[in-house]
């Protein structure tokens, strides 16, 4: 099929090349010819590279040697133009040839020469960036430029003057000449400009051309031809409301607007790197951002749901009760990640780095990321900034969270607790009662509990809290079972010894575990109480109760999932070992990166694997016996840690004790603690016989049996562990009376359980110990400086940094949704234009700092700002204004000579730009047209379909298929290793940090992806089968491409374009001569035509 399907495609490239030469259609390649760039030396994203990558590489690895201390060869590389002037041994770098530069060779050890850093190799991304650097000719700082900015050194005050750090201020529309002109309250700021330079706006677009543009930009797909008739049949004044009030109201709107979110937030589905690991229930994050863009959801509100969702106390809910506040929060984790890093304290820096740089950018408009290894060289922002936002970071965690555990499921959960703890205690003293009775009447009845007990399977193991005795009385001779009852003595002598040695981290009583994290299906008493009911155990079949002083994951059932998660400590010794049990479930991780549900999470780590740090996570047996399990922790020692214990399927994990220790191994699995000191106190001469060592642990089961019936709370956990295995057996034998108790009991908690739904899960951020994070000393994480509260940014937030008190995420969110930010309105209200209007009022929409550009209109950029929040922080109500404006509805065709002349790069607006469409809209419209677009909402994504150059580790095992399952572009996966090859070719931004203004390239590989994918050939296809299927008798050739026309480019053909296309249309008649298919694959290849005009792809 492929194989036909390029060979069609290449003997279609001989066609488009002569219908080019003949006019029919305009290379794809074409660009709006008006376009100018007028850019410095060295762009603001040059400069933030140099910022971020280079000069942190130049401080910590080389100004020892070569900087303003110490110039060995009489080299320095602190300046521009010492680099240039290189040392002894001539220039260090050509700037753009990094093959002719001594630096690169240096860093690489290349055989023969020098060999820099002398104390070790670069890591393989650094020599990697400083290579880029010199590509791009070493992009630096001005000096100049630094001083003007800096004065006298770092004068925050001075530097917060710039007009992005100064209050928005309230404007009113300027009063202009035409006043005939204005549609919107925004038209009087550009047509004021425009008036200034006597330059006359272009007149209005053709109603088609308009109708066009404003639906792809609003909902990215083309107008349909019903949509177009509608509009053009409307004569009423608020006919252009009426569309726009359309598309605003459509799901696709948050579809077109998710996407330009997206980009922001580097949004992905697997972590890159080397196996290219999936980020778990990531496309929740975008059905959530779609969700939130259709509902209108206040921008404020979007904000704080991103950077504190998880703390609300109320919130915000969809109409089936998800929690919706919380998914917002899953972008701090949508960045690369690496599974094995050789520095996992570095990886941690880096990743609060990226979760910074996202943040700022993406809501202030700022790049404090640049302040990371030293004040920032240009805006007011210190490095204690930087480090008081990575605090925040530092002190929360990335955790599953259920989306759906809704005030319904809490209810339940509640009642099921209940159960737990109270509801039970009716049924469990008969119970109790019942037994205690038997026990004093029936002679017969310990010994058939003795037969039930030896005739356990897990008797063997000593766990088993009669294994002792089974041990004894299944031995003859007295001198064994002397020897028997001597082990079990030095083995517990031993165990004391061992525990003198070790530090009890964690048992799991209410004090000792109080500043634990609990989330999800748990219980609301955070850790069970001895002699409470374990609901998991009934699920079995068993009447169990709860030992105090361990962690019960599925108390409430097995299908109950949630974390649980310790305070963050340093590690300090060698090894930990659990006491732990497992009932059921999968005995490994569910998700890939993970090995088992007990991990040890150093320094942020979530990616756990092989083969560096496989020890920091353990698989656990699920047979439900208890064992000692050790991680060898050795290489964390000195890292910041925590335990996690995850239960995510329908197992159930008991933790009973943590143990930090130098010994590699384990505590004994020792007897029970009731058992043996019974046993011990018959010793040197009762133990020879046997009926007396049957006699004592009778004895023992009546008093527990007897105590527990009048209270069961009274227990220590070693008889409550004794009275469970007596349940076990002697249930079964009670009377029918007190089996139907059980039974109706059973029922109740079976019906509760039922309530609670399968889990629905994304990865989120939640909190954890609060930590203020030190200032890393030129960002190096091996060279501390003073610890730094946790706080706004100072030049924006003074009090706070003056007060040196801690805040917590809501209060950090709370300052960047303020409307006093002088910021976050600007930046959002600007993102909006950029993508109306092509460029926006701030040609830097990702840096409104001292490099980014100055706007265009100041006035222009704080009336919309204003507007934002009188209208509430409708982002909808902004559109409206943007799209409804006479400034958008001009023309873009090029204007009177003397408009160019005056405005060569359009800064004024005096005419609309010709833009080209994304990626996605390209391949949504392609679909679209060819009547195969499945317009359905939200749900996994679609996995990549592959082609045989999509190479790698982590490579997918299936391919997904060619037309994304019909999905528009946004449901279709993101693997940061596999990105899909259309996509690139049309400037698809690789999913690193914020990109709030993509590239627009214009190189061949854009017109080849549409004559060769087959992606496009044969949706070619598609849509010549779908004009032939619905032609009517009388249809003629034009008729079909008029349709055609309409449904491509929202306009009718001129009667040029149509006798062309009969043209063409005959001649391909001819050319499939005596094939059946003639008349299908003729129309087939003018729909691959006109996938090809420029027109399909670029907007008016």
């Amino acid at each position: 099929m492929f194989r036909i399907v390029h060979e069609r495609a290449l003997w279609l490239d001989f066609i488009f090349a002569g219908l080019i030469l003949c006019g029919f259609l305009t290379p794809i390649s074409g660009a709006d010819p008006t376009s100018n760039a007028n850019e410095n030396q060295f762009s603001a994203d040059q400069l933030e590279f140099f910022e971020k990558e280079i000069r942190p590489i130049l401080a910590n690895r080389c100004y020892d040697c070569h900087g303003p201390e110490t110039e060995e060869a009489n080299l320095r590389l602190d300046s521009r133009p010492s680099v240039l002037k290189g040392g002894d041994t001539g220039p260090s770098i050509v700037p753009g040839h990094p093959k002719q530069s001594e630096l690169i060779d240096a860093i690489n050890y290349e055989a023969g020469g020098y060999q820099m850093p002398p104390d070790g190799k670069l890591q393989a991304e650094e020599i990697a960036s400083l290579t880029r650097w010199v590509q791009e000719g070493a992009p630096w700082p001005a000096e100049e430029v630094e001083e003007s900015a800096t004065g006298d050194g770092f004068n925050l005050a001075e530097r917060a003057k710039h007009w992005s750090f100064q209050p928005v201020k309230k404007v009113t529309p300027p009063a202009v000449t035409d006043t005939n002109w204005p549609l919107q309250s925004l038209d009087h700021f550009i047509l004021r400009e425009l008036e200034k330079s006597e330059i006359a706006p272009a007149p209005p677009a053709d109603s088609e051309v308009w109708l066009r543009r404003v639906t792809f930009d609003l909902t990215g797909l083309p107008p349909t031809i019903e949509e177009r008739d509608d509009f053009l049949n409307d004569n009423s004044e608020t006919a252009y409301e009426k569309v726009v009030d359309r598309l605003l109201a459509s799901d696709q709107y948050g579809v077109r607007w998710g996407r330009h979110w997206l980009d922001l937030m580097r949004f992905a589905e697997s972590y890159g790197h080397e196996f290219d690991y999936d980020i778990y229930h990531a496309w929740r994050y975008r059905d959530y951002v779609v969700n939130a863009f259709n509902q209108d959801l206040p921008y404020d509100q979007f904000i704080k749901e991103h950077v504190a969702g998880d703390l609300f106390e109320n919130p915000r809910r969809s109409a089936t009760g998800q929690n919706e506040s919380v998914q917002a929060t899953a972008f701090y984790w949508l960045g690369q990640g690496k599974h094995s890093p050789v520095d996992i304290r570095s990886e941690e820096c880096d990743l609060v780095d990226n979760q910074i740089d996202v943040l700022t950018k993406s809501f202030l408009g700022l790049t404090v990321s640049c302040a990371r290894c030293h004040d920032h060289k240009f805006d007011p922002i210190t490095t204690k900034d930087y480090y008081a936002l990575a605090g925040y970071l530092q002190s929360s965690r990335s955790d599953w969270t259920i989306i759906n555990d809704t005030p319904a499921v809490q209810e339940t959960l509640h009642q099921l607790d209940e159960l737990t703890t109270t509801g039970h205690q009716k049924v469990s003293q008969r119970i109790l009662s019942e037994l205690a009775l038997q026990l004093e009447s029936d002679n017969t009845l310990l010994n058939r509990l003795k037969e039930g007990l030896f005739a356990q399977e897990s008797i063997s193991s000593e766990a088993h809290p009669f294994h002792l005795w089974k041990e004894i009385a299944s031995n003859e001779d007295s001198a064994r079972r002397r020897e028997i009852l001597g082990q079990a003595d030095t083995s517990i002598k031993e165990d004391a010894k061992f525990r003198e040695q070790a530090v009890s981290f964690a048992t799991f009583t209410p004090a000792e575990s109080a500043d634990w994290f609990l989330r999800h299906f748990v219980k609301e008493e955070r850790f069970s109480q001895s002699g409470e009911l374990s609901l998991s155990a009934l699920g079995d079949g068993k009447w169990e109760f709860i030992t105090g002083g361990a962690l019960h994951t599925g108390q409430l059932g097995k299908q109950m999932q949630g974390s649980y998660r310790s305070p963050t400590f340093e590690v300090e010794h060698n090894f930990i070992h659990y006491r732990i049990r497992k009932q059921g479930g999968e005995p490994t991780q569910t998700r890939g990166y993970k090995q088992g549900p007990v991990n040890l999470v150093v320094d942020g780590l979530i990616l756990i694997k092989n083969p560096l740090y496989g020890s920091l996570s353990l698989a656990l047996p699920i047979d439900g016996s208890t064992v000692w399990l050790s991680q060898q922790v050795d290489r964390a020692i000195g890292h910041r840690a925590y335990i996690e214990i995850l239960d995510e399927d329908d197992g159930d994990i008991v933790v009973e004790k943590i143990l930090f220790s130098n010994n590699p191994n384990p505590p004994l699995i020792l007897t029970n603690e009731a058992v043996s000191s019974t046993l011990f106190d018959m010793v040197p001469i009762d133990v020879d016989d046997p009926i007396d060592v049957d006699a004592a642990c009778f004895n023992l089961i009546k008093n527990i049996t007897s105590r527990a019936a009048n209270d069961l709370r009274g227990l220590n956990p070693a008889e409550i562990e004794l009275l469970n295995n007596v349940l076990s057996v002697a249930v079964p034998l009670f009377n029918e009376e007190v089996q139907h108790s059980i039974d109706r009991f059973q029922l109740a908690v079976e019906q509760l359980q039922k309530q609670i739904p399968k889990p629905e899960k994304i990865t989120a951020i939640t909190a954890g110990t609060p930590e203020n994070e030190y200032v890393l000393i030129r960002g190096n994480h091996e060279k501390l400086g003073e610890p730094v509260p946790r706080r706004f940014l100072e030049a924006l937030d003074p009090d706070a940094a003056k007060s040196g008190t801690n805040s917590n995420r809501l209060k950090l969110a709370d300052k960047i949704a303020s409307p006093e930010n002088p910021l976050t309105a600007r930046v959002i209200v600007n993102r909006l234009w950029l993508h109306h209007f092509g460029r926006g009022i701030v040609a830097s929409p990702d840096n409104f700092g001292i490099l980014g550009e100055a706007p265009s209109h100041p006035d222009l950029l704080d009336f919309l700002a204003t507007e934002l929040v009188q209208q509430k922080w409708s982002l909808k109500a902004i559109h409206r204004q943007m799209v409804l404006s006479q400034t958008y509805r001009m023309a873009s065709e090029l204007a009177d000579a003397h408009a160019e002349e005056q405005d060569p790069a359009n800064l004024l607006w005096h005419r609309m730009p010709i833009r080209r469409l994304e990626a996605e809209a390209i391949r949504d419209s392609v679909l679209s047209v060819s009547g195969q677009l499945d317009l359905k909402l939200g749900g996994l994504s679609v996995s990549p379909h592959l082609t045989d150059f999509m190479e790698g580790r982590g490579r997918p095992s299936q391919s997904g298929p060619l037309d994304g399952d019909r999905r528009r572009s946004i449901y279709l996966m993101v693997r940061r290793n596999f990105l899909n090859p259309m996509f690139l070719a049309f400037d698809f931004p690789t999913p690193h940090t914020t990109m709030g203004r993509r590239s627009v390239s214009n190189v061949p590989a854009q017109a080849l992806t549409m004559m060769n994918n087959p992606f496009v050939v044969v949706q070619a296809k598609l849509w010549a089968e779908s004009i032939l299927e619905n032609e009517s008798a009388s249809d003629s050739d034009k008729d079909r491409i008029v349709r055609m026309y309409l449904q491509a480019f929202g306009r009718e053909p001129k009667q040029e374009e149509v006798d062309l296309g009969v043209t063409f249309l005959e001649q391909q008649r001819q050319e499939y001569t005596g094939d059946p298919e003639s008349d299908l694959k003729s129309w087939s290849d003018y729909a691959h035509v006109l996938f090809n005009v420029k027109d399909f792809i670029y907007l008016n």
